[in-house]
């Protein structure tokens, strides 16, 4: 058996042999029994992605640049395992709504 420490910004969602075992572990020591556990670590704290600046054409033909910043942050540990294969790139949806936002202008 051993011991493994999650820090206070992480969860630690554990699978027994193979199936979800409850809700995620942390902060603090979780047991951990090799070749029977497997676990994946989620961060929770707060992402910043930079966006490149882009340039669009209003409707009266005047040029506006387009700056943006996307900030991401998970909620539910267990969700952004189970649900989706990965939640980064699941978040990466956000070059849509770039390309909604610059038609709209």
């Amino acid at each position: 058996m051993f011991f493994k420490i999650v820090p206070e910004y992480q969860r630690l969602v554990r699978f027994t042999l193979g199936r979800f075992d409850g809700s995620p572990r942390g902060p603090g020591w979780v047991w951990i029994i090799p070749f029977i556990h497997s676990n994946i670590t989620v961060d929770l704290r707060e992402e910043v992605f930079d966006v490149e600046p882009q340039t669009c054409i209003t409707k009266d033909n005047a040029p506006v640049t387009v700056d943006m910043l996307v900030f991401m942050r998970v909620v539910d540990p267990e969700m952004s395992v189970m649900k989706v294969q990965s939640y980064r790139l699941a978040a990466a949806a956000w070059r849509l709504r770039l390309c909604a936002l610059s038609s709209a202008i």
